[in-house]
């Protein structure tokens, strides 16, 4: 969907639904080539976060990171969703995850944000970051009960994403 679509198509649900741009619930996903994290949004306040790792094993990692999203979706209903571009052509298996994910979202024919990684490392600083352990230090000084181990990093990336598709949405809509 090219940006102005998904700009009135966003537009539309948070003026006819009677949300603001404070209250728009948004899932972030950070999809990785073991693991899938998401962070769930209502307007700015982190609402809740989770991950699956995943298998080595192309075949049941598509089918636990398909039935992860699902089961996000149904247990948590959201208006849009967050996502990072995946460029780089060398990232194959992520590659087959996103789409994967990506169609279980258009078939409930949620909006989809897509943001560049150079795009969130310019949102959180100026100059732009330089690199995603930035964003994770920044993550984790916003919200403290993501600091831990290393399975909670893809759920600070996840959350940091989140945050900067809810603030643009907020620049957009005000």
């Amino acid at each position: 969907m090219d940006k102005g679509r998904r700009f009135h198509v966003e537009l539309e649900r948070s003026h006819s639904n009677g949300h603001n741009g404070n209250e728009v619930r948004l899932v972030s996903i950070r999809v990785e080539r073991r693991a899938v994290a998401v962070a769930i949004f209502n307007g700015d306040h982190l609402e809740y976060t989770d991950s699956r790792q995943l298998s080595s094993i192309q075949d049941r990692a598509l089918a636990s990171a398909v039935g992860f999203i699902q089961w996000i979706l149904e247990r948590f209903p959201v208006d849009s969703v967050a996502l990072e571009a995946i460029v780089n052509g060398h990232e194959i298996q992520r590659r087959v995850l996103d789409a994967a994910i990506q169609g279980i979202l258009r078939e409930r024919m949620l909006p989809i944000w897509e943001v560049p990684r150079p795009e969130l490392l310019g949102g959180y600083g100026y100059p732009p970051l330089k690199s995603r352990r930035e964003l994770r230090d920044i993550a984790t000084s916003i919200w403290p009960v993501l600091t831990g181990t290393h399975a909670k990093v893809f759920i600070q990336d996840a959350a940091i994403l989140g945050l900067h598709v809810q603030t643009e949405r907020l620049f957009i809509i005000n």
